[in-house]
């Protein structure tokens, strides 16, 4: 294995991430950046979601290694356990710290190569429920229970006794941090880091900027637009959104709704469900899909409002930008 200069070494770990475009793959990528920009050597492991992705690559100069097991089902995710553990043992001389970035599944083998490895282990969490359990509920409400049902209580129990051992928890909203302190984190563990966003890249678009970005989106400049960013994901309250949708064309036959993102490869994914209710309904001259995109800016500068009926947030990184 090649040896590393003698920066300091900070591996992320995070399931998902870039060119999925959510919250938290956004985030990974501005860690990304800022921890490069501060001269300091910068991994990040995720899982291959894609097979056309490469194994190695490098974005905003950190070096992202893709793992198995590859494809975009969401169960495999837990085969990342084995895989990220041993990338982990295997590359152990490239870093020093390591930060889990959705720490619900990789918080495992980071917390277990941590110990191992004698390395201090972070976790941060990107969505509520990710230490108490609720985060799993709408996956195993399929078959009956909850994260409160046993077996389901005892193997978070038993998690949680391990993700005790890290070094520190992140909390990037006062509502996680809250969570945790219920939980029994001790307030001195936790430390308290919101998401960030570039003030200077999103800031509000002139008239004249607003009519030449819905040009270039070939959007009609006479037209009502609002505009979804985000995963699509039932927790985002879409489904309902779309329902809504239908009435409000009703009233404003020119309106137009962007909905900028994709669904993922979480079982939330509700994608299909929407575009399935727009086809049925008649929508599609008043609901345009965007799929995940790098110019998030210009539909939010093309739009004359902003919607987002998510019911529960940790953060909320849409609302911010």
């Amino acid at each position: 294995m090649e040896a590393r200069d003698k920066k300091l070494g900070v591996c992320l770990l995070t399931e998902t991430f870039y060119p999925l475009t959510g919250g938290g793959e956004t985030q990974a990528r501005v860690l990304c950046r800022g921890l490069a920009a501060n001269d300091l050597a910068v991994t990040l492991l995720t899982r291959r979601t894609d097979k056309t992705l490469p194994k190695v690559s490098n974005v905003e100069g950190a070096t992202i290694r893709r793992l198995g097991p590859t494809g975009a089902a969401h169960l495999k995710k837990w085969g990342l356990c084995f895989t990220a553990l041993f990338e982990l043992v295997r590359h152990r001389k490239q870093f020093d710290i390591l930060l889990v970035c959705g720490y619900r599944v990789l918080g495992i083998p980071a917390i277990l190569a941590g110990r191992l490895l004698g390395k201090p282990c972070f976790l941060k969490a990107d969505s509520l429920g990710e230490y108490s359990g609720e985060f799993f509920d709408p996956g195993l409400k399929r078959f009956g229970i909850s994260h409160r049902s046993w077996p389901v209580s005892l193997a978070i129990g038993i998690r949680n006794r391990l993700f005790r051992k890290a070094a520190g928890f992140i909390a990037i909203s006062g509502a996680v941090r809250d969570e945790l302190l219920e939980s029994g984190i001790p307030a001195d563990r936790l430390h308290t880091i919101p998401n960030s966003v570039d003030v200077d890249f999103y800031r509000p678009a002139n008239g004249d900027e607003k009519q030449l970005t819905r040009s270039r989106l070939g959007i009609n400049k006479h037209r009502k637009v609002a505009v979804f960013t985000g995963r699509l994901v039932t927790t985002k309250g879409l489904p309902m959104l779309m329902q809504v949708w239908k009435r409000v064309v009703q009233s404003v036959p020119d309106a137009l709704l962007l909905v900028v993102g994709s669904g993922g490869v979480g079982i939330q994914n509700c994608e299909a469900q929407l575009r399935s209710y727009v086809h049925q309904n008649g929508l599609e001259d008043t609901v345009r899909f965007t799929g995940s995109v790098e110019n998030i800016r210009d539909y939010l500068h093309a739009a004359d409002l902003f919607v987002f009926p998510s019911r529960k947030e940790s953060f909320g990184i849409s609302v911010a930008e």
